[in-house]
Order: structure tokens, then sequence, then C-alpha cells
């Protein structure tokens, strides 16, 4: 599987001004190219554990100047204690800053994670991990914290 052929979208990334109902959490969705049984696999750390979502990074890496415009970069869910990559995806810059943006507010409100990351197959199965990291890299690598999630007990 490519990065070309997954899909990224997002969702409840804005919210509606004097809402009176419950906020929903932000998600960042990708559509993966393959089956259910297929990903699970991806997920695997053992025999017959499944990575967890704390076991999960998600990073995002602008691929061109973070003010260029239109922007692009890649989105990323990797193993946290090997580096294994479970999926990468071309995403564009203005869903992660809308994500950035509406995230905190969520999680300030409902005191729970502030966004989520869910992987939909071909066949419908879907896996979503709470996410409370998300690291956001300039095209130079170095690490932008302004657009970055990054809850205030974590150290990077």
């Amino acid at each position: 599987m490519t990065r070309t052929e997954c899909t990224v979208t997002g969702k409840h990334l804005q919210r509606e001004p004097a809402q009176d109902t419950t906020p929903e959490q932000p998600v960042i969705s990708v559509s993966v190219p393959v089956s259910g049984e297929t990903f699970e696999e991806y997920l695997q750390v053992g025999e017959e554990t499944e990575l967890a979502a704390e076991d999960i990074d998600v990073v995002y890496r602008y691929q061109t100047p973070k003010d260029e415009s239109p922007g692009a970069g890649v989105i990323s869910a990797a193993d946290k204690i090997t580096g294994r990559f479970i999926v990468e995806a071309n995403t564009e810059p203005d869903v992660i800053s809308q994500l950035v943006e509406t995230a905190p507010e969520f999680a300030e409100e409902t005191e729970q994670a502030p966004f989520a990351i869910e992987f939909t197959c071909d066949d419908d199965k879907t896996f979503r991990f709470d996410q409370y990291v998300l690291l956001v890299y300039g095209q130079d690598n170095s690490l932008l914290r302004e657009r970055s999630l990054i809850p205030n007990n974590i150290t990077v």
C-alpha cells in the first residue's frame, strides 16, 4: 500500500457557534485500500498482541514550505516503540491546521482525548484510536510546536 492509495479527510473539524449539543471529537479519517483482516496484520506487535492507541505515534510532515499555498504534506501513524509505519498518506495541510485549532477546545470541554485517528478499510471495517499528541514537522524536519498538539504534561 502506498501513500497515494490512501485518502485522508477530517471530521468534526469546525465547531458551530453557540452550539448547545455535545461537541464531537475531531477525527482524521484515513481510507486504506486493504481489507480489515489485512490491516489488522499491520497493527500486530507479536503473534497475538495488537497495538493500542497509546502505542501509536501520529506525525504530520510538511513537504512544501509551511506557508506555501497550496501546501502538501504526509500524515503517518507508526508503532511508538519500533518506529514501524502502519500507514502514511498524503494530506492537505488545512486538515491538520483545522484539527490543531479545534481539538484543544474539544478536550477541554469534554475531558476526552483531543482527537482520534481512524482507518477505514475496503470492507468498511474501521479501526479508531483516541490520540493526545500530534507532532507537526516542517519541510526541514524541525518540530513546529505551535502547529502541533502536545499536552502540557509531555516533554518532547
